[in-house]
Formats: C-alpha cells, sequence, structure tokens
C-alpha cells in the first residue's frame, strides 16, 4: 500500500520514513504553501504512483494570509477533486484536522476550531474521511501542547511521533 500526503511545513517536517519504517509513503509537504499554492503546484505526477490512500493537511498558512473559510474550503475542494481526477484508483482520501497553535495571534485556535468543522462537512459532502486529530494535539486550554512542540505551531519529534501513532493502522 502507498500513501500520499500533501501539506505546508508541518507535513514536510513530517519524518515518515522514520516513523513508519515499514509503510511506503510519499511526503508532498511543501513548507509556506497554502491551500492555494498547492492548487498551483499540483499535477497529475504527484499521484503516478497511484496511491491507495491520500492525507491532506493545509489551511494553517491560509489564515497568516487572510483567506476566509469558504474560499480555503473551496481550493480543499478543488484539490480532493484534482486527486479523483489524477488517480486511476480511486484513493481514500482523509483531510486531517488543522492542529492547534500555542499562541499565535493570527492562527487563533477559535479560528482553527471554526476552520476544522467546515473541513469535516467538506470530508461528509464528498464522502471522504475526516481525521479529528487536533484532540490529541491541545492542552486542557485547548493551546497545543508545549512538549508537543518547539515554536508554538510545528510539531517537534515527539508531535510527529503521537501523528504517526495515531494513523499508522490507516497507512
Amino acid at each position: 500500500m502507498t500513501s500520499l500526503f500533501i501539506g505546508d511545513s508541518i507535513t514536510e517536517g513530517f519524518p515518515v520514513q522514520e516513523l513508519l519504517p515499514a509503510k511506503k509513503v510519499i511526503n508532498r509537504g511543501i513548507s509556506g504553501s497554502s491551500s492555494s499554492d498547492i492548487l498551483e503546484r499540483m499535477s497529475s505526477e504527484w499521484l503516478k504512483e497511484d496511491p491507495d490512500q491520500v492525507f491532506i493537511c493545509l489551511g494553517t498558512n491560509d489564515l497568516v494570509r487572510g483567506a476566509d473559510d469558504d474560499s480555503i474550503s473551496a481550493n480543499l475542494s478543488d484539490i480532493i477533486t484534482r486527486v479523483e481526477q489524477y488517480s486511476s484508483q480511486t484513493p481514500r482520501v482523509y483531510l486531517t484536522s488543522l492542529f492547534p497553535t500555542h499562541s499565535d495571534p493570527v492562527r487563533t485556535n477559535q479560528r482553527i476550531y471554526h476552520l476544522n468543522t467546515r473541513i469535516h462537512l467538506l470530508c461528509e459532502y464528498h464522502q471522504h474521511h475526516y481525521l479529528h486529530l487536533n484532540v490529541f494535539f491541545q492542552d486542557l486550554s485547548g493551546r497545543l501542547r508545549e512538549e508537543l512542540t518547539d515554536d508554538g505551531l510545528h510539531l517537534n519529534r515527539q508531535g510527529y511521533e503521537l501523528w504517526a501513532r495515531l494513523i499508522e493502522p490507516l497507512v
């Protein structure tokens, strides 16, 4: 089985080969990318190995750029459509909830919570899967747990180990 990960720097930093060594995983995380950036870069080449599942974790950089939830949802919907168009088989698509931040004035956890609700609805609309991982990464205040990050946004090794444990049965 082959898995494809699409996302931003949080996905790019995921050491999938180390943490999921028995799995065949392609990581297409691109640092600094928003959902619109991925739409511009995405090509059929990304799916040439016919992944059995595609994990999409995007949206946090959209928040910094001032994108509204409708635009982000539309872009994610278009990415899903391209995955379906570019695949010779129908892969299982998983949209991952955005991770909380520790204290980011632009990426507020309240905004992330609302966007995650939209992402969940988008999965229902497209009949794909929603991975509500956010709850495993937040502290009692709803912020990214300190031990899972070094900068309040990106995951550290312990954060990636948790992500890998949570998704390993799906990969």
